[in-house]
Formats: structure tokens, C-alpha cells, sequence
């Protein structure tokens, strides 16, 4: 009795099956097919879907190191005003217009916009009735300044900026373009005038931070 040959299926050396006896043209069609499997997966690695950052992702430090400068007590906090601010809180400047917010990241970061709303004048305590609020006029964006000052923020060219051109305006959007936003491990945010010259203060009800996590590149 002739002995039992077993023949296995063998692999290509670039990882697309070849089978025992097929026709070229039947490899050819597998190694097409891998191919575009494999495409497949490396464009599905590429998509990056822009978010929430603060309430869909955990990317921000929540930590101290992520704060407001310059924030009056006893009204929102920086992280009320990112979430979803349900009751109407508004982060308001203490002792005079500016605030300074600083974020840090876990992870590097593409920022893609930020939104702040500033719709909702908020109702102040009596103590605190003679100094009047107002909408911000001047917004400065800072990147990986993680030592930004006041007295810095004043004086040196933000990577973006929004100035207010409607006094009926009731929110501020700023589209985040280019390398400056790219993979950001620190952004600061700088509240530089109120809209109302006799304002001493200005607020902010809610600041949305859209982007996502940047792509990791292994070297070596």
C-alpha cells in the first residue's frame, strides 16, 4: 500500500495563502484580495473622528494642572463650563477682565476648534452686585505654553485669536488650522478684554474643545 502524502497549505512569503494545485490565476485573485484587506486596515488605523474632548475621551488631565487663573469663587468652575453646564453656571473673572485656562493633555492631541458661549449673563451675589459682567471681546489661543503668564499672554502672538465683531453675538468659534494644533500636549487659553469698557469682569457659560487623539509614530 502506497503511503498517505499529506500536503498543507502554504504560505506566500508576503502572508497571502497559496494553495496546493491552484491556477495563477486563482493566486492571483487571493494576493488581490489580501492586498485590499490590508489596505483596508491600514485606512481604518488613519480615520481619526473629531470629539468632545473633555466629554467624550478621558485625553484631558483633570488634574491641577488643568485650571483657571484668575477665577472669582463661588460661581462655575472650569470643568462645570466643559461639561454639560446644565444649570446655567458661568465662569467669571475675579479681579479684573482677564482669565488665563490652561489644559493639559495625557496624550498628544490635534485640536480642531474650540466653542465658548457666552449667552447667559450670570445672576451675581449681593457682594459682588457693583462690579458688572460682560461678554469676552478679545479670546487668545496659546499652544504648549505650559508656563504662560498674564503678563506673557499680553504680549506675545497667539497661534489664534478671535475678536468680537457683533456685540449681539452670543458665542465665539475658532477653527484651529494647521501644525501649531498638531499634536498638543499643553493648550492655553487667554480671556484678554470684556466687550463692555465698564465691565470688570467678563464670563463664559460653556467651552466645548473638539479634536482627537494624534497618531502614534514608532521609530526604529
Amino acid at each position: 500500500e502506497r503511503a498517505k502524502v499529506h500536503v498543507s497549505a502554504a504560505k506566500r512569503s508576503d502572508g497571502a495563502p497559496k494553495t496546493a494545485g491552484a491556477s495563477e490565476s486563482e493566486n492571483t485573485d487571493a494576493m488581490r484580495k489580501h492586498n485590499l484587506m490590508k489596505n483596508k486596515t491600514v485606512q481604518s488605523s488613519l480615520k481619526h473622528e473629531d470629539v468632545d474632548i473633555f466629554n467624550c475621551s478621558d485625553l484631558i488631565d483633570k488634574s491641577s494642572r488643568t485650571s483657571g487663573l484668575n477665577v472669582l469663587d463661588g460661581y462655575g468652575t472650569l470643568f462645570e463650563i466643559m461639561g454639560p453646564n446644565s444649570d446655567g453656571k458661568a465662569l467669571i473673572s475675579d479681579v479684573d477682565p482677564q482669565l488665563l485656562i490652561k489644559i493639559n493633555f495625557k496624550e498628544k492631541v490635534n485640536v480642531t476648534s474650540m466653542l465658548f458661549k457666552f449667552g447667559s449673563p450670570p445672576t451675581l451675589k449681593d457682594e459682588d452686585a457693583d462690579q458688572p459682567v460682560a461678554k469676552p471681546r478679545l479670546i487668545k489661543c496659546f499652544t504648549n505654553m505650559d508656563e504662560l503668564d498674564f503678563g506673557d499672554a499680553e504680549e506675545m502672538t497667539a497661534s489664534a485669536q478671535w475678536t468680537l465683531s457683533d456685540s449681539a453675538a452670543t458665542e465665539a468659534k475658532i477653527v484651529c488650522v494647521g501644525h501649531k494644533f498638531q499634536r498638543l500636549q499643553s493648550l492655553q487659553i487667554f480671556i484678554d478684554e470684556a466687550n463692555d469698557e465698564d465691565a470688570l469682569r467678563t464670563f463664559i457659560n460653556q467651552f466645548t474643545l473638539t479634536g482627537h487623539q494624534a497618531a502614534t509614530f514608532h521609530t526604529g
